[in-house]
């Protein structure tokens, strides 16, 4: 039955809001299934009913579902896209990365490792880098999308809370005070996003079963181009800062589905 709700899901039109509903339904039942199972039958009669692989296929059902939502905000946002939208869709794109690299990691554990499909470890590290990507295209998005002086309290504060502190980040930068900085900012962020779709694609060169999708490959093209030609329009050559490295975005506190 979670394999019937998860191809159901699959097939569902993703171009418009009411096949996106439905694909978020049929995951979310999908990941239902799984967990009903994971938690009621304690001696699995095969590998795919072991608890840690049921573990898996429900995290992997609850990234999808929230995949699915992201797609629909940003389908829903397309004609209208303020700086707190782009905001908005950076933390949920990074907190999309998360779930994936939630993903990644249970299936790197033995018990289910040598029972997943190559291609679906490869698939799972693309999304992660790809969405890891879009994040921090959103925000550069975003920052560039408004002057500094313009910036509403509630677009600074959330400005302020999507910078994760690492000891990796090299940009001292997470509230732009003129429009030096929210530039400076912004490119910075490009630059990290054309890293990030330059690996995704370099991953699904690896692995021949994806190399065969078309779409999966022409949206990874899509988006390599379009964060590279925003960075070639915001371009300073004299800019030795532009060699920095941005904070990592931060996702929305994860809610349940």
């Amino acid at each position: 039955m979670g394999a019937i709700y998860t191809q159901i899901g699959a097939k569902q039109d993703r171009s418009t809001a009411k096949g996106l509903d439905a694909a978020v339904d049929s995951f979310l039942r999908a990941a239902g299934t799984f967990r009903y199972i994971h938690e009621n039958f304690t001696n699995a009669p095969s590998m795919d009913l072991r608890p840690e692989m049921l573990e898996m296929l429900v995290q992997l059902m609850l990234a999808q579902a929230r995949e699915c939502l992201l797609e629909k905000l940003d389908l829903q946002s397309k004609e209208n896209r303020s700086v707190d939208i782009c905001l908005d869709l950076a933390q949920e794109a990074a907190h999309l990365a998360d779930c994936y690299s939630q993903v990644y990691q249970i299936i790197m554990n033995e018990a289910v490792h040598d029972y997943v499909p190559y291609s679906w470890i490869s698939l799972v590290q693309v999304k992660k880098e790809y969405y890891t990507g879009m994040a921090h295209y959103h925000v550069a998005s975003g920052v560039l999308h408004e002057e500094a002086a313009k910036m509403s309290a509630a677009t600074k504060d959330t400005l302020q809370f999507l910078h994760a502190e690492t000891a990796s980040t090299q940009l001292d930068i997470r509230l732009p005070k003129d429009d030096s900085e929210r530039r400076l900012l912004g490119r910075a962020h490009l630059r990290e996003a054309l890293v990030l779709h330059e690996e995704c694609q370099r991953l699904h060169r690896m692995c021949r079963e994806l190399r065969g999708k078309q779409a999966l490959a022409a949206v990874l093209r899509t988006a390599h181009k379009t964060a590279l030609q925003a960075y070639a329009n915001n371009e300073n050559e004299d800019d030795f800062s532009d060699v920095l490295d941005p904070a990592q975005v931060q996702g929305t506190a994860p809610q349940n589905l």
